[in-house]
């Protein structure tokens, strides 16, 4: 393997390993920026790790559903009327395990909103 190919390969396995062995079950406050509504938000989340499936209990959601796969994290809250308006967030882990950023997609009657999302673990 030619230099600079091992000393990638080793970068990237570093940058990603406190991510792969990282366990997101725990409380975490989630910004919204902006929320679904325009405004930045702030929800409070518990998520529940089992292997890659991601569970989120948020505020007055009931529950949702997402996976996390080599430091990528995505998950999806129902929302809005009837809990019927699917909110996609894709996000990255940080080297520390306790950040998640990234950003979120609504599609509903107006059209696709987007926004930014940073997840801070709180316990």
């Amino acid at each position: 393997m030619p230099p600079q190919t091992s000393a990638a390969v080793i970068a990237l396995s570093l940058t990603f390993a406190p991510a792969l062995g990282t366990n997101l079950t725990g409380h975490w406050a989630v910004t919204l920026d902006p929320g679904f509504t325009d405004s930045p938000a702030l929800l409070q989340c518990d998520i529940t790790q089992d292997g890659r499936a991601l569970t989120l209990d948020c505020d007055a959601v009931v529950s949702a559903g997402g996976t996390i796969d080599e430091g990528a994290v995505k998950f999806v809250i129902m929302t809005g009327p009837n809990d019927l308006l699917p909110a996609r967030f894709s996000g990255v882990i940080d080297p520390t395990g306790a950040v998640i950023a990234g950003t979120w997609r609504l599609e509903d009657t107006t059209g696709n909103r987007v926004g930014r999302f940073r997840a801070e673990k709180q316990n």
